[in-house]
């Protein structure tokens, strides 16, 4: 969807993010991680 400019983000946890970019980042040559934004959820993430 992001190839398709569909939107223009898709937000992840910071767990999430370098995983899934190395990943996809051959099949989205145009993906990056933004380095100036960050989104702040007002949820809690909890591990059991």
């Amino acid at each position: 969807m992001l190839n398709h400019q569909r939107f223009d983000y898709s937000p992840r946890g910071i767990n999430e993010i370098y995983p899934e970019f190395e990943k996809r980042e051959s099949k989205f040559p145009n993906m990056i991680i933004e380095q100036q934004f960050f989104l702040y959820p007002i949820a809690d993430l909890f591990i059991c």
